[in-house]
């Protein structure tokens, strides 16, 4: 219906980001440190025992279909960067593990397809869930 980049076209995208950041961080302003550290041990708890899971349940899927533990924890951990982290820090991976450009691109050809899709299918998946749970909760 619309064409690529209809905003960028007629010169409305910054007004438009500056309208959405605003929604964003418009709350924030009444938020005081008490607030943020009443936060921080429970968010903290929840990112280890989210961790842990991710290390666990991942190691023992991944043995299941055969892949190496820091394989199947590295696919698992793309739920916490998604897509754009899992390109960037495959090609690091490979350009700091491989000696060679031939062996740079042998690493990378192994590694970044499975990396970029577990960062969608895990990002995908794990939006659903929570979105589930939470219109779950609200809904009553």
């Amino acid at each position: 219906m619309l064409p690529p980049s209809a905003l960028a076209g007629i010169d409305a995208l910054g007004l438009m980001m500056v309208s959405i950041l605003i929604l964003v961080f418009a709350p924030l302003a009444g938020v005081s440190p008490a607030d943020v550290a009443a936060l921080a041990f429970p968010l903290v708890l929840a990112f280890v025992f989210g961790l842990l899971g991710i290390v666990v349940v991942s190691a023992v899927v991944g043995r299941m279909l055969g892949y190496t533990v820091p394989m199947s924890v590295a696919i698992g951990l793309t739920s916490l960067y998604g897509f754009p982290g899992t390109l960037v820090l495959s090609q690091e991976a490979a350009r700091g593990a491989g000696e060679t450009p031939e062996e740079v691109a042998t690493i990378e050809s192994y590694v970044l397809p499975k990396m970029i899709v577990a960062g969608f299918s895990t990002v995908t998946i794990t939006s659903v869930v929570v979105t589930s749970v939470i219109a779950a909760t609200i809904g009553g």
